[in-house]
């Protein structure tokens, strides 16, 4: 890294470019091995041995961690807040996840969490989880207002509910251009509901299940990664028929499973259950950068972006979880779950190089019923 900051001091290269060298350097340098483990775990809703995390979710500020915990009978969605806390045998502050908070209970039998995350909404000072769950005859999605220090309760903001159908994915739109707007991922379409007004509409899938959703932020465009593995934009001013009518159309092989924009929207990540994770340019329906090395066949694993737009990282069905550079491609870092991993269900991470408590950045993983703690040196 010597060598960066003596080319910075020179001029050679821009702080923009030294900054990702940075990190993309200090992701390299990552513990293989967790330092610490969260304590005390929020875990006494579940019996003997039975659960486990199936999803984490940093929020925008880097402050709250959504948390999913599933098993054949019950669901449970926390919320936790990241903290500093004096380690003794380090001497040095280390970061864990406390205040932990009931956000809701599902007790629906035969029933799984298939999509889990954040909602801005408004000013962004209250937090919203959006959720859905799928399985039994009837499917639901709802958006809860957690619970915060005033009243310590949630509220249900809006809740969808369909018979028959599965509800793969669902997101909420914090676009200005369309605010209030809840997109669904059912079987052989999507549904986008304006909650407002309550009026709805079906989007074009090419009779296809989709598995994943992003809101455009700057435009009324939803895009929506099909199982027939295809990434479509759609502009919900001028609902589509046919593949003529997208804004976009990006092909993969296989089942898309995960997509997320990027600050600029003209670039978008995409995951698909073969696992091939490529960076597209959406005007040129063009593949930019592809990133080697991901394990998946058969699960819905979410492929994440950090704030700064770095780093690319994802958990793999093998349960390694592996870190690229977001601008080359390069694979930076893979850690190995912990011994401790016994069951068949992937870890769960979040990662930033800046939580807001200011402490040092790292990786938060989450396998079984624990979630370790592994530090940038």
């Amino acid at each position: 890294m010597l060598q960066y900051f003596t080319s910075k001091q020179k001029g050679t290269i821009s702080l923009a470019r030294y900054q990702r060298l940075a990190r993309e350097n200090a992701v390299k340098h990552m513990e293989v091995k967790p330092t610490s483990e969260v304590t005390p775990f929020p875990d006494r809703y579940f019996d003997g041995e039975s659960g486990y995390i199936s999803r984490l979710e940093l929020d925008k500020k880097q402050k709250h961690v959504l948390m999913v915990i599933s098993d054949d009978y019950l669901s449970r969605l926390w919320q936790g807040e990241i903290v500093c806390v004096p380690n003794p045998q380090t001497e040095r502050e280390e970061l864990t996840i406390a205040n932990w908070t009931t956000v809701n209970i599902l007790t629906t039998r035969n029933c799984m969490v298939t999509h889990a995350s954040w909602a801005q909404m408004g000013d962004g000072k209250d937090l919203y989880a959006l959720y859905a769950i799928s399985g039994g005859t009837t499917s639901s999605v709802q958006l809860f207002k957690c619970p915060s220090g005033e009243d310590g309760i949630s509220h249900i903001s809006y809740r969808y509910e369909s018979n028959h159908e599965m509800a793969w994915t669902c997101a909420w739109s914090n676009s200005p251009t369309l605010p209030a707007h809840l997109a669904i991922g059912s079987t052989r379409k999507a549904i986008v509901v304006d909650t407002l007004s309550a009026s709805k509409q079906k989007l074009h899938t090419c009779h296809s299940d989709v598995f994943s959703q992003v809101f455009s932020r700057k435009s009324p465009v939803l895009y929506n990664g099909t199982r027939r593995g295809e990434v479509l934009g759609v502009d919900l001013r001028i609902p589509s028929h046919s593949h003529v009518d997208m804004t976009a159309v990006l092909r993969h092989n296989v089942s898309v499973c995960s997509i997320q924009l990027l600050r600029d929207e003209n670039y978008l990540v995409a995951g698909d259950l073969g696992g091939e994770i490529k960076l597209w340019d959406v005007r040129k329906s063009s593949v930019v950068q592809e990133f080697k090395g991901h394990h998946n066949e058969n699960y819905h694993l979410p492929v994440k972006v950090d704030f700064t737009e770095s780093i690319l990282y994802a958990v793999g069905q093998d349960k390694y979880t592996r870190f690229w550079s977001l601008k080359t491609g390069e694979l930076l870092h893979t850690i190995p779950c912990p011994s401790a991993c016994q069951d068949d269900h992937p870890p769960a991470a979040i990662y930033s190089q800046k939580y807001s408590c200011q402490g040092r950045p790292g990786l938060f993983l989450g396998q079984e019923r624990q979630i370790q703690w592994y530090p940038m040196r």
